[in-house]
């Protein structure tokens, strides 16, 4: 237990140090999800859906429940939709840029999802949200208030942080 704190905190640490050409540095955190129907299937086989289910959890399943009705209101598709019409997934982070003292230094990250037949209606939810941006390389893509670009190439939408490229689009 021990090394694993240590080792959170090499992680931590290096996520919080300046990030000069934050485009070029290895990421920090790396996730991979392959495909989301099965991720989808071994949830429902784990214990942890079993869990889920005891009645002790209905208050947060009641909640959780709630949340997703209002994402999906915002968003045109449930949460568990989209996690089900997942290809592939990728989120990145590539650290956390240093700014003026008494600031918020924001993330930079990298998010790029294989959302197929489902990729149009979810960037479209997600333009009414943001300002149209011309970004090479991709068919649309706008920018939001927090300078979070999102952007579509085809079924796969990627969010990034402002100033990062689209980079490797597997």
């Amino acid at each position: 237990m021990r090394y694993a704190c240590l080792t959170f905190m090499a992680l931590f640490l290096t996520a919080i140090q300046h990030v000069e050409g934050a485009d070029s540095q290895p990421p920090v955190l790396d996730v991979v999800i392959s495909d989301g129907k099965r991720l989808v299937q071994h949830w429902h086989e784990s214990i942890y859906a079993k869990v889920w289910e005891s009645p002790a959890l209905a208050p947060l399943r009641s909640k959780l429940e709630q949340s997703s009705a209002e994402w999906t209101e915002k968003w045109g598709t449930n949460p568990w939709e989209q996690l089900s019409s997942l290809v592939t997934a990728r989120f990145q982070l590539i650290g956390v840029t240093k700014i003026a003292e008494g600031e918020d230094s924001p993330v930079n990250i990298r998010l790029q999802m294989d959302l197929g037949a489902l990729a149009p209606k979810l960037f479209a939810a997600v333009a009414k949200h943001g300002t149209a941006v011309t970004l090479a390389g991709a068919d649309e893509a706008v920018i939001d208030d927090t300078d979070l670009v999102t952007a579509r190439v085809g079924t796969v939408i990627l969010l990034m942080s402002k100033g990062l490229t689209l980079g490797e689009v597997t």
